[in-house]
């Protein structure tokens, strides 16, 4: 459930993405 709704979100908000893939990176 979680992924479908990142990749929606990545979709919809690229921005969003790379933030958290980012958060993912920092941690």
């Amino acid at each position: 459930g979680t992924s479908q709704l990142s990749q929606f979100m990545e979709q919809n908000n690229p921005l969003s993405g790379l933030t958290h893939k980012r958060r993912l990176s920092a941690l």
